[in-house]
């Protein structure tokens, strides 16, 4: 498995990764697709294609440098290929690549999909932050979706948690209204 750094909107890979990221993901939980595209070239953000060990495309994974921390917006894997620990690798390789400094959002526990999702994610080391954490909104007329955030290290600190999801709100969503 490697990921592949996409920069440019015309890549050969784009046809797979739109497709993927539209369908992975409801459209309030995504941006526009024009606008991801127009984000290729935001130094602190990263969109990387997921390829498998024949380095066909299998999955995607947009991820943010935050203040020394990586802060991941989506991960997705081919429906076809999931159930092939593709996604665990892609997330260790994250944890890896961060220094141990990784932060996400999740849906909050409401159903088997989202526990699993829950469950997926500590068993790599992350834990729930106990911080009630609102996901902005992707556009600003849209409203703000209860989620949790889960990381590695856990923050513990309620000061370093307000300042990390303020952050998130200011450099991955709210600037780009």
């Amino acid at each position: 498995m490697q990921l592949y750094i996409v920069k440019e909107p015309d890549d050969r890979w784009m046809t797979f990764i739109r497709e993927l990221y539209t369908t992975s993901f409801p459209e309030r939980e995504r941006r526009h697709w024009e606008q991801l595209i127009t984000l290729l070239g935001e130094p602190s953000m990263e969109l990387a294609l997921v390829q498998n060990e024949e380095r066909k495309p299998i999955g995607l994974v947009i991820w943010w440098l935050l203040s020394g921390w990586h802060y991941v917006e989506h991960i997705a894997i081919d429906p076809l290929q999931r159930g092939k620990q593709y996604g665990g690798k892609v997330m260790q390789y994250l944890v890896e690549m961060s220094g141990n400094r990784l932060i996400l959002e999740v849906e909050r526990a409401h159903d088997n999909d989202s526990e699993r999702r829950i469950r997926f994610y500590e068993r790599l080391g992350l834990q729930v932050l106990d911080h009630d954490y609102q996901q902005p909104p992707y556009r600003k007329s849209e409203a703000s979706l209860p989620m949790w955030l889960m990381s590695i290290p856990a923050i513990t600190h309620r000061l370093e948690m307000t300042r990390m999801a303020e952050k998130i709100r200011h450099q991955v969503y709210e600037r780009f209204y």
